[in-house]
């Protein structure tokens, strides 16, 4: 299931389906409780009973505009009481969206909200969301992420995200998983740099520990405003998505004759990294952090000839 995308500063609900074996929708056995975690750890909704919509199966759990304020990862735990079982989900924080919901129903046949429903809009613009940074290797919009990476012995790392706008946190390890640590200060913080390529550099001097998966932390990334070419291709990329089982071409074809003539079309196929419509992919490029089809993107930083993981011998991750 994706990740429930929330606006930050804004009430929310969040929801979960209950199912059974055959992963209908059912009540639970018994009293259904939610707590909800921040990416930190830290206890933002301490464990309380959720409510039922009994003609659904749908559990929720509302969220205060205060709640919602920073940017997080929240991690979401529903226990049913009767079967002493657990279910997890995920909802990000976010510094709004891609389109809005109303950018969506101006689309053709959207506007039949019997049809489409709400909740099946916006959670078909969140996996848009979310197959746009998977492709592109970049956020639409802002959003937070807690990520851990190798310390390098100097004064700069990379986080491996781009457009990186703010650093929250930051915390060493003397060894990857060691029971002690030691979390920079808000001064040391305030020394911190970072540029688009996620490159986070201490000014003051001092190094980053050299070690594997020993640094933590907490990153604020993302475009800052979605350009109207973006914004144009991610509404067409939805359209495609939220009709698809209305479209009448069956989802194996790789060609397709009109029952009018007109000759035969082949069918672009999607892959790991393109969606398989040109409309889309063209743009999406233009924005892409991530090689394809042979070439490169720019990499703007110096080389490093330590060999650790982002190093001239080893390169970054994808």
């Amino acid at each position: 299931m994706a990740a429930q995308r929330i606006r930050r500063g804004a009430a929310a609900t969040l929801s979960v389906l209950w199912t059974d074996t055959n992963d209908s929708a059912v009540a639970a056995d018994g009293t259904v409780t939610v707590a909800v975690t921040r990416a930190d750890g830290t206890v933002l909704v301490a464990a309380g009973t959720a409510t039922l919509n009994p003609s659904t199966g749908r559990y929720t759990k509302a969220l205060t505009a205060a709640q919602t304020a920073t940017l997080d990862e929240l991690t979401v735990t529903w226990s049913d009481a009767g079967s002493s079982t657990s279910r997890t989900t995920k909802a990000l924080i976010v510094d709004g969206f891609a389109f809005s919901l109303a950018d969506a129903r101006a689309l053709p046949g959207l506007d039949n909200e019997a049809n489409f429903t709400d909740d099946a809009v916006l959670r078909t613009r969140d996996e848009v969301e979310g197959e746009f940074e998977r492709i592109t290797l970049r956020a639409a919009t802002p959003r937070y992420a807690l990520v851990t990476v190798d310390g390098t012995g100097n004064t700069d790392l990379r986080c491996g995200l781009y457009d990186v706008t703010a650093l929250r946190s930051a915390r060493t390890y003397p060894y990857k998983a060691a029971a002690s640590y030691t979390d920079l200060t808000a001064d040391q913080i305030a020394r911190t740099a970072f540029d688009a390529d996620g490159l986070i550099r201490r000014t003051d001097g001092v190094p980053w520990p050299h070690g594997f998966a020993n640094v933590r932390l907490g990153v604020e990334y993302g475009l800052a405003e979605i350009e109207p070419d973006l914004r144009r291709a991610m509404l067409y990329r939805f359209r495609t998505l939220i009709m698809e089982a209305r479209g009448g071409i069956p989802p194996r074809a790789k060609t397709w004759a009109p029952a009018d003539g007109g000759g035969t079309y082949e069918i672009a196929r999607a892959t790991h990294d393109s969606t398989g419509l040109d409309e889309v992919d063209a743009v999406y490029g233009r924005y892409s952090r991530r090689g394809r089809g042979g070439e490169s993107v720019p990499y703007s930083a110096s080389f490093d000839l330590d060999p650790q993981r982002h190093s001239l011998f080893r390169g970054p991750r994808r």
